[in-house]
């Protein structure tokens, strides 16, 4: 037998330990590099950050990192904490803008995030 020696379990363990704070390192490398590339995505063009506001530029970020994302008014409003008049305005501009795509869903709407969003 192995005399009650754990030695065997103590290293694959510490191997399957060193293994996940690799992942976990790439993991953060990978969106590092994601957030780094919106940013400069939003920075290379002067006219979007005049035209857009926190709130729309923060749904922005979003949208690249998540294509085909819908958003709605009240999750707007609640997000940012405003009014309704004001989440309804930001997501309209998106929409004439090109940035978001407006589609009836129901009795309400819904803004769908375009997946040629980063062209």
């Amino acid at each position: 037998m192995d005399d009650r020696d754990v030695t065997y379990f103590i290293v694959h363990q510490l191997a399957t330990v060193i293994r996940a704070i690799d992942e976990f390192h790439a993991y953060l490398r990978r969106k590092a590099e994601e957030r780094h590339e919106i940013e400069s995505l939003l920075h290379a063009s002067e006219q979007w950050q005049a035209a857009l506001n926190h709130r729309q530029l923060a749904l922005i970020r979003h949208a690249l990192r998540h294509p085909g994302t819908g958003y709605t008014i009240e999750g707007q409003r609640r997000s940012h904490n405003v009014v309704y008049q004001t989440a309804l305005t930001d997501l309209l501009a998106l929409g004439e803008l090109g940035m978001l795509v407006k589609q009836k869903m129901g009795r309400s709407f819904v803004f769908l995030a375009p997946e040629s969003l980063r062209d």
